[in-house]
């Protein structure tokens, strides 16, 4: 009821930065968060304002410099709030190749869930033998990163599992194609 769509000039491509048409666009709990003045202190708003930061899309044009991406590749990225638009500028370091096998609408909203994640997974420095829990594996950061990298521990020979509340142990199963564990002695999923 708040939100309105608007015209705005075409970004200008400026060194190091590519132009992106966006073809989709996720949204995160922040961004309600922001909307409803939550986040304040830590990433306050000035509205008007864009909104969203995941995005994934085709590079239109590149700026001087730019040398990890070419036009028309399909990309990946984060833009701080402005992904939901048709076009969108954003440095080249916030982009990464869109994973082919993905649609469109999945890969539009995997970026920060995905990077997230993805430093979690490779901050644990998982070792053969070691038991990983990924708690609310029913969460974006979870499903979106967490359960594909239950693979990876396996194939690491640790053994892993999803750790879900019981409402959410059928959907994971389903959607997710692995089957929640009992979480270890102590530890309670909301």
């Amino acid at each position: 009821e708040v939100l309105e769509i608007v015209d705005i000039p075409m970004p200008e491509t400026a060194e190091g930065a590519v132009l992106i048409e966006v073809i989709a666009a996720g949204l995160n709990p922040a961004d309600s968060r922001l909307r409803e003045g939550l986040l304040a202190e830590r990433m306050p708003a000035h509205f008007p304002q864009g909104q969203g930061s995941d995005f994934a899309g085709f590079v239109r044009a590149t700026g001087r410099g730019v040398t990890q991406c070419e036009v028309n590749d399909a990309v990946i990225g984060h833009a701080s709030r402005a992904s939901h638009a048709t076009h969108l500028t954003v440095p080249a370091t916030n982009l990464t190749p869109k994973p082919p096998h993905l649609p469109w609408e999945v890969a539009g909203g995997l970026f920060v869930t995905g990077t997230t994640a993805w430093a979690a997974v490779n901050a644990l420095g998982i070792a053969a033998g070691d038991t990983v829990v990924i708690s609310a594996a029913a969460g974006g950061v979870a499903t979106r990163r967490g359960l594909r990298a239950l693979a990876s521990f396996r194939a690491r020979s640790s053994p892993a599992g999803p750790s879900v509340a019981p409402r959410r142990s059928a959907w994971v199963t389903a959607a997710r194609g692995a089957a929640p564990e009992t979480p270890p002695s102590g530890m309670l999923d909301p």
